[in-house]
């Protein structure tokens, strides 16, 4: 797996998402795809280290910290804002529908 994962020269391309032919008849949840017909990529944030580089890392039992991931944001401010309202109703205001509808209006 780790083989087939490394990105090659095209790997700076948008990858075309195919849903796989489910197989019904399968015994095992991981008998329900076929993966070997599967195109196996790697998480976006490890993207930019090998395998070989990964599993060391691993077997030298390397803190997390200490690895080297890609930085970006994990929620925006309007996610903030949102979560800020949601928090400021929920002390004001008792009721689901009072709730729902106080925040429909904020926004």
């Amino acid at each position: 797996m780790f083989i087939n994962s490394e990105i090659g020269p095209e790997g700076n391309c948008v990858r075309r998402f195919v849903i796989p032919a489910v197989n019904f008849g399968a015994a095992d949840y991981v008998d329900l795809i076929d993966w070997q017909a599967c195109n196996v990529t790697p998480p976006t944030v490890l993207r930019h280290i090998s395998s070989h580089e990964l599993l060391n890392m691993i077997q030298d039992d390397l803190p997390v910290d200490g690895w080297n991931f890609i930085k970006f944001l994990s929620h925006t401010e309007a996610v903030e804002r949102i979560v800020r309202l949601v928090t400021e109703v929920s002390r004001k205001k008792v009721g689901l529908q009072n709730r729902d509808g106080f925040i429909r209006t904020a926004l």
